[in-house]
């Protein structure tokens, strides 16, 4: 940028400015410039790598120092794999699953003079076989994200900045508002005396069993009110908080652990799929001695087998078993239901024990 001096003048329109004149004049009718972001970007090639290890508890016993190696992959045009070690890189840590990143390309060129990234202390095994949400199916996958920097220099640009900064969605919150306000609601479900307000369109929108509802027989009688027999009003108001925003509704005022498995119970009955997956994990991440044959008889009637399947991985820890006989549970699944209960037993017996 040029500096002016104060002693030089010049001629305008018959009349002579003085330097700092001038300067004030310029400043008032100068343009503005547009404003550029100068960006530096490494040129790069990303990717990832998912490593399925089924049967996890079959694996173990392989020794220190052996691993399974994933198939090959190829990413930024180099092949790679992925070591396993489910009994430790070596024998002092045997205590920890041990992962590792292995460059296969031979004569590769790097920025180090290793061909093999990972951890040797990845995640110590008692922490993962304790852990049903950890260990669901008796699988565990392990993924892998790679960056390659790409040979030759930066790239550099000039780009303009957005005008204006996008606001986040509110869809969402939009519909929430919608539920709660009550406004243009077109017809009212009741549930045990109390009543909920809701709009056709978005209810035959998000559930079929409700759609077939609505379009069909209440169609048909032009009924305004529809009464929801053996359900309680909270478990309703959670399912219709789910049904506008996609989203469990917050859980501040009534106990999670006995409201999820109703919830189940009803997102299966209005073929709310993605609502009954996210209660079954929830439940899945809540196993204990207590619950795990009340859980196990709900997967069961629900057909929600990574439900059940977590239950008797759970039952699979030591000692586990010996202590879910001696709860109340237990007692009433075998008055109430001894086919079931065997079905429970057997089916604990042949899952391998970790």
């Amino acid at each position: 940028m040029g500096r002016r001096c104060g002693g030089v003048g010049r001629a305008t329109g018959g009349r002579l400015f003085s330097g700092k004149e001038a300067y004030i004049s310029d400043i008032f009718h100068m343009e503005t410039a547009p404003n550029l972001v100068s960006t530096c970007t490494a040129p790069v090639f990303r990717g990832q790598h998912s490593f399925v290890v089924s049967d996890y508890s079959l694996n173990m016993g392989l020794g220190p120092g052996e691993f399974i190696r994933s198939k090959m992959f190829n990413i930024g045009g180099f092949d790679w794999s992925i070591r396993y070690y489910p009994d430790g890189v070596n024998h002092r840590c045997r205590r920890y699953i041990a992962v590792f990143l292995e460059l296969m390309t031979q004569g590769a060129k790097e920025a180090s003079t290793s061909q093999i990234y990972g951890w040797e202390k990845f995640i110590e095994r008692t922490t993962l076989d304790a852990s049903p949400a950890l260990l669901l199916l008796d699988r565990i996958t392990i993924v892998c994200d790679i960056i390659v920097l790409k040979d030759g220099p930066l790239v550099s640009g000039v780009v303009l900045p957005p005008p204006t900064k996008v606001p986040p969605s509110a869809l969402s919150s939009d519909f929430e508002k919608l539920l709660e306000s009550k406004e243009g609601a077109d017809i009212t479900f009741v549930v045990k005396g109390e009543s909920f307000p809701v709009h056709k369109v978005v209810l035959i929108a998000r559930s079929p069993i409700l759609k077939a509802l609505l379009c069909g027989s209440m169609t048909e009688s032009g009924a305004s009110h529809i009464t929801v027999e053996e359900m309680e009003p909270v478990v309703f108001k959670a399912l219709l908080h789910f049904i506008y925003t996609d989203s469990l509704m917050p859980f501040d005022n009534c106990d999670e652990d006995k409201l999820v498995p109703h919830l189940l119970r009803a997102a299966d009955r209005y073929g709310m799929e993605r609502l009954k997956a996210i209660c079954e994990v929830k439940l899945c991440m809540n196993i204990d001695v207590e619950r795990v044959i009340t859980i196990f008889v709900l997967a069961d009637q629900h057909q929600c087998n990574m439900l059940k399947r977590a239950c008797l991985n759970f039952l699979a820890t030591p000692n586990t078993l010996e202590k879910v006989i001696k709860t109340p549970e237990y007692d009433e699944l075998k008055n109430l239901d001894p086919s079931m209960l065997l079905e429970f037993l057997e089916t604990a017996c042949v899952v391998p024990k970790v």
